[in-house]
């Protein structure tokens, strides 16, 4: 049996523009996006805190467009995300916000794919930045 070199470099940056990557280079994307307004990493360029969710949503679309643009034909992008529960605070009541469902719609519309989802269930380990507990986190 034959062993082939690959190569695997881990770059450090913003996925909403990956410039020093080149289109049709990479084999699998794998990324956990923050959720919407439940974690500030102290980032002013952060995504999904202190944005509307139309803007949260349009700089994922981003992400997503650059990973279809580095990705070789037939390769993958593994998200890991869900719906969110989404506070009082913004709605008047507590709703969950179909996250997931936004996220598959737009990656259809620009050629990926849905393959299927695998449901990870898991305990509560993560504090918001408001204090509450981020469920499934």
């Amino acid at each position: 049996m034959e062993i082939r070199e690959t190569k695997h470099k881990i770059i450090f940056g913003d996925s909403r523009k990956m410039d020093e990557i080149e289109d049709n280079s990479v084999h699998l994307v794998v990324t956990s996006p923050p959720y919407w307004q439940l974690k500030d990493y102290g980032n002013d360029n952060q995504l999904g805190f202190n944005d509307s969710y139309e803007d949260y949503i349009n700089n994922l679309n981003l992400v997503w467009k650059e990973s279809y643009r580095i990705l070789q034909n037939g390769c993958r992008l593994c998200i890991n995300i869900g719906d969110q529960f989404a506070r009082s605070i913004y709605y008047g009541r507590y709703k969950v916000i179909p996250i997931r469902t936004e996220i598959i719609k737009f990656c259809e519309t620009i050629g990926f794919d849905y393959m299927g989802a695998i449901i990870w269930q898991k305990q509560t380990t993560t504090n918001t930045t408001g204090g509450a507990s981020l469920m499934g986190s």
